[in-house]
């Protein structure tokens, strides 16, 4: 996957990301028409699939690129130097996974087991909108760590830059008019809303708009390869969360606590991640990257008071959902256009759109 990433054949990483998605629809569909013991054949079917995506990724890799291919590692160094890229990513990965966990063992632990419903429902909430959104770095990545590589900071920056504004812009043209009718939505979907899940999933969006910039900040530190007292950073302040978290609940705190450290954790570990880049790369213009995620956040708030105005003259309807993401989104793509993407870009835009549509 890295490498089709690499030589940007988002083509392909789409229509087999697209199968994926697929045949983990059918599983489900299967299911439910199995006899046999449903979760041991969902464990076998989901193995299977895993297997076979992996395999068609091999394949595709092994007949299109040159470089790709079976090797018996002869170069310790360089063995050296990827396990200790991988390992320091696997224990930040179980970091996060021991702050999300430990996160719902405390919830269980000080408001019983009922909640975890709720934080269950925020999770997938959020979950979903990040992975819709972050296919937008996978199409920046390659880019970012190609303009590291022959040194060319000033494009780098540009691309950090335009990479963090349509992230941040796509995914708040989901989440915020959801975040606003975060209520009729999840009456909609689930019928009985679990108690704080409304609360819980809103705060979680602020978290997961953090964590989505934070892999933009992510990409330049990998591209530079010293990864290593950012993971360890990353770790700490996820390990830290948790600590506090306990000893706001023993507090007495209420059980939405557990999210608003999430989304303050999500802000500390993106300025760490900012900090870091700036150190490894100086060359960076932080300032820049930062004045364009500001001027983001401060049209988000003004299109979303006018939604929320929106939401205050009327009751929760089906209609009143769709106005507001017709008019937060008319508002803030306008905005968009206008003032965050520079003349080149909007130029671009103009001329694809004519020659797409006007032929």
């Amino acid at each position: 996957e890295a490498s089709i990433t690499a030589h940007e054949k988002m083509g392909f990483l789409s229509f087999w990301s697209s199968i994926n998605i697929f045949l983990k629809l059918l599983i489900i569909l299967f299911l439910y028409f199995s006899v046999f013991d449903r979760l041991i054949l969902y464990a076998i079917l989901m193995l299977s699939v895993i297997v076979l995506i992996a395999l068609g990724y091999f394949i595709y890799c092994r007949r299109k690129f040159d470089e790709c291919f079976v090797v018996k590692v002869q170069d310790a160094k360089l063995f050296k130097d990827v396990l200790s890229f991988a390992g320091f990513s696997a224990f930040t990965s179980f970091a996060s996974a021991l702050r999300t966990q430990g996160a719902n063992l405390l919830i269980n632990r000080f408001f019983g087991v009922v909640l975890n419903a709720a934080g269950s429902v925020s999770t997938m909430v959020s979950g979903y909108i990040i992975s819709f959104t972050s296919n937008i770095i996978t199409a920046f990545r390659p880019q970012i760590v190609k303009s590291y590589a022959i040194q060319d900071y000033d494009k780098m920056s540009d691309y950090i830059k335009l990479c963090m504004s349509c992230c941040l812009g796509m995914f708040t043209m989901i989440a915020v008019p959801i975040f606003l009718e975060m209520d009729y939505v999840l009456t909609l979907w689930l019928g009985i809303v679990p108690q704080y899940a409304v609360e819980f999933c809103q705060i979680s969006l602020v978290g997961a708009m953090f964590g989505l910039l934070n892999m933009t900040a992510l990409i330049a530190i990998q591209a530079t390869s010293h990864v290593k007292m950012n993971f360890i950073y990353i770790s700490i302040a996820s390990l830290l969360s948790v600590a506090v978290l306990f000893i706001c609940f023993h507090l007495g705190s209420k059980p939405y606590s557990a999210y608003i450290i999430y989304s303050a954790t999500e802000l500390v570990i993106l300025a760490l991640s900012i900090w870091n880049a700036k150190k490894l790369i100086p060359e960076l213009t932080i300032f820049s990257i930062l004045s364009g995620i500001a001027r983001i956040f401060f049209i988000m708030l003004l299109s979303s008071a006018v939604a929320w105005w929106l939401t205050c003259l009327q009751g929760a309807s089906l209609f009143r959902f769709f106005l507001v993401i017709l008019v937060y989104n008319l508002l803030f793509c306008l905005s968009f256009f206008f003032f965050i993407l520079t003349k080149d870009v909007r130029q671009q835009i103009i001329v694809y759109s004519k020659s797409r549509f006007c032929k």
